[in-house]
């Protein structure tokens, strides 16, 4: 089994590792690489992924109530009982056949890209 690596972000002067169970509610991510980040249980409420890259994530159980997907890249992303993810939010962004979403939702067949 493949460990996903650690993901940091740097912030001004400071870097910060982003993983699992973090808080990043109302974080701006705009074109951030996260491919292969491990944001298990991460707290994204009304965060901004406009553009970012979030390829291979594993989201599952995360919580995404209105964070913006604009144009982010969620290909082979697993985002299985992620919390507060809507179809809204889904078709605004570039998914694959590999993308997992949450039961009730539409993955590629209605996502751009």
């Amino acid at each position: 089994m493949q460990r996903r690596r650690d993901v940091w972000i740097t912030c001004g002067a400071r870097s910060h590792a982003i993983g699992k169970t973090a808080r990043y509610d109302q974080a701006g991510f705009r074109s951030a690489r996260l491919d292969e980040a491990d944001l298990r249980n991460a707290r994204l409420g009304g965060a901004f992924l406009v553009g970012a890259s979030l390829r291979s994530a594993d989201l599952r159980g995360a919580y995404l109530r209105l964070a913006k997907l604009d144009g982010a890249d969620l290909s082979d992303a697993n985002m299985h009982d992620t919390e507060g993810l809507t179809q809204a939010q889904l078709d605004t962004a570039h998914l694959s056949s590999g993308t997992t979403v949450p039961q009730g939702l539409k993955g590629t067949e209605n996502a751009k890209g």
